[in-house]
């Protein structure tokens, strides 16, 4: 039977006071329905992808969704014909129909969102499909950053969970010459 690596990632989300689970589960809500779509790398954009509330073994809520991933291709640019290792000729090309609803390498992958400690664990690589930890930030970010949700909620503090022997990489690069640690503490509730 083959081997099967999932990798996870985690951030922590904190909105300004008032906390409450309920506004977190709206804050979700709010910013999947916006459907912002978030250029994260080359032509490579992403966007919160479907979510749904669910109850844990506790009873809490728990925000169960997808971040969604795909290339934003630009038909506009020039093409290439591999038959003949030469640009693509004007005939060729008026012969391609992509459907503008339709995006080409489609990834996503799951997350959970515990709204009683402001958590977010994920999956950030499951056999091909990809999302980084700091992509998945970057998406959170922008719909965050959104308007309507920004007057509602006000500004998301987003920080990205380090893996547990982050540091012990890091002092162990061969040319590390210093190192500037800033700690950022949680605010008082």
């Amino acid at each position: 039977m083959p081997s099967r690596q999932i990798h996870f990632g985690a951030i922590n989300v904190v909105m300004p006071a008032p906390h409450s689970p309920e506004r977190y589960v709206q804050l979700f809500e709010q910013a999947a329905a916006t459907e912002r779509i978030v250029k994260i790398r080359a032509d490579w954009v992403g966007r919160l992808g479907t979510i749904r509330i669910e109850k844990d073994a506790g009873g809490s809520q728990v925000v169960m969704g997808d971040f969604y991933k795909y290339i934003e291709l630009d038909a506009t640019r020039d093409w290439f014909n591999v038959l003949k290792g030469a640009p693509a000729e004007d005939g060729e090309i008026k012969s391609i129909n992509i459907p503008q609803h339709l995006k080409p390498h489609f990834q996503f992958v799951p997350f959970l969102f515990f709204p009683q400690t402001h958590r977010l664990v994920m999956v950030t690589k499951d056999g091909s499909d990809a999302i980084s930890v700091w992509q998945a930030r970057t998406i959170l970010n922008r719909a965050f950053s959104d308007p309507e949700i920004f007057d509602q909620f006000g500004k998301m503090e987003l920080t990205v969970e380090p893996q547990k022997d982050a540091l012990d990489k890091i002092l162990n690069l061969p040319r590390l010459r210093s190192l500037d640690i800033v700690v950022t503490p949680p605010e008082s509730r």
